[in-house]
């Protein structure tokens, strides 16, 4: 999985702006969007989740949360 976030990342990189991001439910690309700000801004696993519920993001699957915070604190 943590394969998938570098190329998911690294592709955002390359994209001309603005970027749409989605998925069916929005867990995963909101995921996958936050983990890449957080690692960009040098936030803190519990900040990037913080700053997802004030922009309306819900993690509601306690799995999907912990590898957030882990991935951001790694990175």
């Amino acid at each position: 999985m943590q394969s998938l976030i570098i190329n998911f990342r690294q592709e955002l990189e390359s994209l001309p702006k603005p970027i749409l991001v989605h998925c069916k439910s929005g867990k995963r690309s909101g995921a996958f969007v936050m983990m890449h700000i957080g690692c960009q801004k040098d936030m803190s696993g519990e900040e990037v989740i913080k700053q997802a519920e004030e922009m309306g993001f819900e993690c509601d699957v306690p799995e999907l949360e912990q590898f957030l915070k882990k991935y951001v604190n790694d990175h």
